[in-house]
C-alpha cells in the first residue's frame, strides 16, 4: 500500500526545464555548439547544477572554470525561476493526496533556497509534509540517495513510496531505491528500457490523479 508520494520538482512539478535548457545552451553557444532539447534532456534533466556544469565543460572541452560557470548559472537561474508556472494538475493532485491521508514529499536535486523561489509564489512550499534536497545527500540522481532520504523523512519504507518523475535519471534513481515510479515526460519520453519498468507513463499530473483515484 502506498503511504507516501515523492514528487520531483524541475520538469515534473514546475515548468523549469526549458529555462535550464536555454541557460546551458547559451553557455555552449558562445563556443559554437548547439544541441536539441532531447540532447539536453538526456544529459542534464534530473541532475544538479554542479553535475551538469562539470559534464558540459568536459563534453565540449570548454575553456571555463567550473566554479565561475556554476556561480553565473545559479545567479541567473535564481532570478528567473520565481516566474515559472506550475505544471497542469499539480495543485489538484497534491490536494487529492492530502485528502486521502497520503504523505506528500518533495525530492529534488535543488537546494532549499532554489526550492523556495519557484514554489512560494504559488503558495505550494508549505503543502509538502517533508522535503529532501540535493544538498542533503552525497550523490545526486541517478543514484537513489535523494529518494531514500525522502522516504526516511516520511518514515516510510521504500516499497511504501511512489515516485513521480519526468527524467531518465530520476526514474533510474527511483528504481534503484526500490520504489515504484510513474513518469510524466517533460522534454523527452523515457528510454524504452526504462519505460517498461515504470508503473505508468502519464501525459500530465491530472492523468496521474485520475489513475490514483481509480486504483483507490
Amino acid at each position: 500500500m502506498i503511504k507516501t508520494v515523492i514528487f520531483d520538482m524541475d520538469g515534473l512539478l514546475i515548468d523549469s526545464e526549458i529555462l535550464s535548457y536555454e541557460m546551458y545552451s547559451n553557455v555552449i553557444g558562445q563556443y559554437g555548439y548547439a544541441w536539441t532539447r532531447e540532447q539536453y534532456a538526456a544529459m542534464c534533466c534530473g541532475k544538479t547544477f554542479a553535475q551538469n556544469v562539470k559534464e558540459l565543460i568536459s563534453t565540449y572541452h570548454l575553456p571555463l572554470r567550473e566554479e565561475e560557470v556554476l556561480e553565473n548559472l545559479k545567479k541567473e537561474g535564481y532570478e528567473k525561476i520565481c516566474h515559472v508556472k506550475l505544471k497542469p494538475g499539480a495543485r489538484e493532485l497534491i490536494s487529492y493526496l492530502k485528502e486521502k491521508g497520503i504523505t506528500v514529499v518533495l525530492g529534488t536535486s535543488s537546494n532549499e533556497e532554489r526550492t523556495h523561489r519557484p514554489l512560494d509564489p504559488h503558495q505550494l512550499y508549505e503543502e509538502f509534509d517533508h522535503m529532501a534536497f540535493g544538498s542533503e545527500v552525497r550523490y545526486g540522481k541517478p543514484a537513489p540517495d535523494i529518494f531514500l532520504k525522502a522516504a526516511e523523512k516520511a518514515g516510510s519504507l521504500p516499497q511504501q513510496c511512489l515516485v513521480l518523475e519526468d527524467s531518465d535519471a530520476g526514474i533510474v534513481a527511483a528504481l534503484s531505491a526500490g520504489m515504484p515510479v510513474i513518469c510524466v515526460p517533460d522534454m523527452k519520453k523515457p528510454d524504452p528500457g526504462l519505460e517498461k519498468q515504470c508503473e505508468a507513463i502519464c501525459e500530465s499530473l491530472f492523468e496521474v490523479c485520475e489513475l490514483l483515484k481509480r486504483e483507490n
